[in-house]
């Protein structure tokens, strides 16, 4: 499978998977095996726990910034980007 057929198909997976349907289901529906869509699955929710623990350590040090009086804005700007960007990408697999 081409890494371009992948992505659109892991794309649908996760469509599929945060609307409650099954592995099987999704299987069906993309013409793959359901030990391929469970591995993908896994990896999703790998990713999303990082992502989700990546934001509480960003979170954690924009407090820390908001505290100190002596931060550039210009951190503050980037830390906050940075929290947008990883919301984003958990809020685009829902």
């Amino acid at each position: 499978m081409g890494f371009d057929k992948k992505r659109t198909v892991v794309k649908k997976v996760t469509e599929l998977y945060s609307q409650g349907f099954t592995q099987k289901e999704i299987a069906k529906q993309t013409n793959t095996t359901e030990q391929t869509i469970g591995l993908w699955i896994k990896d999703l929710k790998k990713k999303d726990t990082y992502n989700k623990a990546s934001i509480k350590k960003l979170e954690s040090k924009l407090s820390e910034m908001l505290e100190n009086p002596n931060t550039p804005a210009l951190d503050i700007h980037n830390i906050t980007l940075s929290i947008r960007m990883l919301d984003n990408r958990i809020l685009k697999k829902l």
